[in-house]
């Protein structure tokens, strides 16, 4: 499978089950190997090498915000799009986007309603 370049972080809710972590992992390693642009962010937590990162990025690129967050809460109004006005502010030259949440997506309710 030929690898696209995509920038851009998926943010998620921060879990300290076992099982939780695993499976975060998991998607890591597979998207990782889709997307090597792609970097992991738990919401809530610090940002600062996130931004970091997102300094180095050569100029006039897209920059992808993707929740795995199920609704539009306070993560997503506060956290997500937060970040996302700061890196705008730090890179005005850098399209920032920021994703609906997944009850947002009709593709993850249909895929939901398969498991009925």
């Amino acid at each position: 499978m030929k690898k696209v370049t995509r920038n851009g972080i998926l943010a998620y809710h921060p879990s300290k089950s076992g099982e939780a972590q695993r499976l975060l992992e998991t998607l890591k390693t597979r998207l990782n190997g889709l997307y090597p642009g792609f970097d992991f962010w738990a919401v809530g937590s610090a940002t600062e090498l996130l931004k970091k990162q997102f300094q180095g990025l050569a100029p006039n690129q897209d920059f992808e915000i993707i929740p795995i967050l199920l609704f539009p809460g306070q993560h997503y109004r506060l956290d997500v799009h937060g970040l996302a006005e700061e890196l705008r502010l730090m890179r005005p030259d850098i399209q920032v986007r920021v994703a609906p949440c997944l009850l947002e997506r009709e593709h993850f309710i249909e895929a939901l309603l398969e498991v009925f």
